[in-house]
């Protein structure tokens, strides 16, 4: 919800730097990124890593959240949040995409993945994609894959898989390639 985003844009971002959790101001360390078929997009850090902050053993962990250049230059001169609210609102009318991109460094290897979604029938991209994930994961505790008690996603394994078969059947691009050294 746009009310979500503003929180996400003023909430210091958790996150991992030389093994140690810290908080970093939101929107701090902003770059450009090429995503292939997209463009350039900018990206800030935002505070959404949660339970990766507990069950992942990293030396570097950060989140950063991607927007098209400029935007974010616009939202922090802005003190209106009742108009950026209002201007985030979902329009079926408008164009619009979910694009996340992953890249991992591990003591062998590099894994370099990406999802991109348009909205589709009349739903968000954003609707879709963490839909189907909830899907998934419903799949997994009906197929019995999921033991008792409170866990998160990344605590089923399987989860990934039955994710990413969701969302491919539903038409949402995933890429990913892995390298792996000597």
């Amino acid at each position: 919800s746009p009310t979500d985003v503003i929180e996400e844009y003023t909430r210091p971002a958790r996150v991992i730097i030389a093994g140690e959790q810290k908080e970093i101001p939101a929107l701090e360390m902003r770059h450009m990124v090429e995503i292939p078929s997209v463009g350039k997009l900018e990206a800030a850090i935002t505070d959404g890593l949660r339970s990766l902050l507990d069950t992942v053993e990293a030396e570097t962990m950060l989140e950063y959240t991607l927007r098209w250049p400029g935007h974010y230059e616009k939202w922090l001169t802005s003190s209106q949040d009742e108009e950026l609210a209002n201007e985030w609102r979902f329009d079926a009318s408008r164009d619009e995409m979910t694009v996340m991109t992953v890249a991992a460094t591990i003591k062998n290897g590099e894994w370099n993945g990406y999802l991109i979604d348009y909205g589709k029938d009349s739903d968000s991209s954003m609707a879709r994609t963490t839909g189907l994930v909830t899907l998934a994961a419903i799949d997994a505790a009906l197929a019995g894959l999921v033991p008792e008690g409170v866990h998160p996603p990344e605590g089923v394994p399987e989860l990934l898989q039955l994710a990413e078969k969701r969302l491919q059947d539903a038409g949402v691009h995933i890429e990913r390639d892995s390298f792996f050294f000597e």
